[in-house]
């Protein structure tokens, strides 16, 4: 939800296997990616910002790279697998 205004993004057949397989792990939750201080709010953007960066993206935030580019680096073949 952004400014109160609720925003619905669809997700690939592949992103939901991927979030399914996290809920494994997580288990009944509120989050998928829980704060670690508190599971009451979710891991904040500085912590994903910072987990990017110990994978060895020093330089993520540069114009033009965006998360989708960083993982379709990471995986090319994920481009022709979207439905």
């Amino acid at each position: 939800m952004k400014v109160g205004i609720e925003n619905v993004v669809p997700l690939s057949r592949q992103s939901k296997a991927i979030l399914l397989a996290i809920r494994v792990i997580t288990g009944e939750e509120k989050y998928e990616f829980p704060s670690i201080r508190t599971g009451e709010r979710p891991m904040s953007e500085n912590a994903i910002n910072v987990a990017i960066r110990l994978l060895g993206y020093r330089s993520w935030k540069r114009p033009g790279l965006s998360v989708d580019n960083l993982i379709l680096k990471a995986n090319p073949g994920l481009a022709d697998m979207q439905h």
